[in-house]
């Protein structure tokens, strides 16, 4: 009997001495990681001025910021304490007074671009290689078709352009259920909004952002009543919305939860884009589908409407082959809308055409403006003359 409580004794003192260690374990984690928390915030601030340039670890602890946490380094109370990005984008037509609304020459041509940083790489690359042209560019980082459809819209009777270029980026069609930049590009947030479309009975319609333009950010901002609404509407129509990543809490002054929190934003992401495609292409099934065709239907019609040569311009970049080519080709061909599709001269399966961040090589770049001009000199209604001029009816 007393063996047995001895036994007993024994076991239970076992037990507690595992306890205790897995205690002290514990805390010991526990302790370190708070330390390699306070180290990494400590050793790699993100920059205080939004104007100076951030180095490569600072930006990577940085990342898994939540967006509200993020905006307040973007968009300052002035212009001079706003970061460069924070002007990018806007659709405000007050801002496009600066764009050419003729071409340089009375027998010119003016080419209205839409789009985004490759669309504006094809246009200087026409005005480079032939001076008749000129480009009116209303553009943002990475923007979605439903940017770049609205910017047309928007745009519309404010030139005399004799082309209009909307400009659809394979990897942005993912943005077209997103209101802003703010959502779909949670790493480095681009704060400018534009509309989601949607078709109803047949027609597109526009869900306008309850922000549109940098001042009215900076108002919202600083204006709970005017910003709370703004969230509310992105939480019920933008698909990339999460109030995990989006909402700012006192976890943003973790290191450890941004990077986290990150991992669990590109996870997200790639389930969004999953959700569009697979390694064969666009899905037929995706609710963006009818809505991109429409889109391009629609914005060939106006242009004719209005005596514009329409001119739309496929990019399919890096890791994208040729899928917006074979999701928007046949409506385009049925239809008789000039194209040109980038995985004709770059193809997107070949590193060789990319640089570094991702836009083309200027070879590649060159092989595209050429078939861009060749497309736009033989469709525009009164045709270019050799000698430079258009020739008069």
């Amino acid at each position: 009997m007393n063996h047995h409580n001895s036994s007993t004794s024994s076991s239970e003192s076992g037990t507690r001495t595992r306890l205790r260690a897995n205690i002290k374990a514990a805390l010991w984690t526990i302790f370190f990681l708070v330390l390699m928390d306070a180290a990494a915030n400590l050793l790699f601030p993100y920059p205080a001025d939004p104007h100076a340039t951030p180095n490569s670890l600072q930006r990577y602890f940085e990342y898994g910021r939540s967006t509200e946490g993020k905006l307040p380094r973007i968009i300052g109370s002035t212009d001079d304490t706003t970061a460069p990005i924070g002007f990018a984008g806007w659709l405000d037509p007050s801002d496009w007074s600066t764009q050419p609304q003729a071409p340089p020459q009375p027998d010119g041509v003016l080419m209205a671009v839409y789009g985004m940083s490759f669309a504006a790489d094809a246009g200087k690359g026409v005005c480079a290689i032939d001076p008749r042209f000129a480009m009116r560019f209303i553009g943002g980082p990475s923007a979605p078709p439903n940017f770049a459809y609205a910017a047309y819209e928007l745009d519309r009777g404010n030139s005399s352009a004799k082309v209009a270029v909307l400009a659809v980026l394979a990897s942005s069609v993912r943005g077209m259920e997103t209101l802003t930049g703010m959502t779909m590009n949670f790493e480095q947030p681009y704060p400018f909004t534009y509309p989601i479309y949607r078709l109803q009975e047949g027609a597109l319609k526009a869900e306008w952002p309850q922000v549109r333009s940098l001042p009215e950010l900076r108002g919202a901002l600083a204006d709970p009543a005017q910003w709370n609404p703004f969230v509310e509407q992105l939480s019920v129509h933008d698909r990339y919305y999460s109030p995990l990543l989006f909402d700012r809490t006192p976890l943003d002054h973790s290191a450890i939860v941004r990077m986290v929190r990150r991992a669990w934003a590109q996870r997200r992401d790639t389930q969004i884009v999953e959700s569009l495609r697979d390694a064969g292409g666009f899905k037929e099934s995706a609710s963006v589908v009818p809505v991109l065709r429409a889109m391009v239907k629609s914005f060939a019609a106006s242009c004719r409407a209005d005596g514009m040569l329409p001119v739309v311009y496929l990019v399919n970049d890096r890791g994208y082959s040729d899928h917006l080519y074979r999701l928007l080709a046949p409506t385009l061909d049925s239809e008789g809308i000039p194209y040109v599709s980038t995985h004709t001269y770059a193809p997107a399966d070949n590193p060789a055409n990319f640089i570094g961040d991702g836009h083309f090589t200027e070879a590649a770049n060159a092989e595209i403006v050429a078939a861009m001009h060749a497309l736009i000199v033989k469709g525009l209604p009164v045709p270019l003359a050799e000698n430079g001029d258009l020739l008069r009816e």
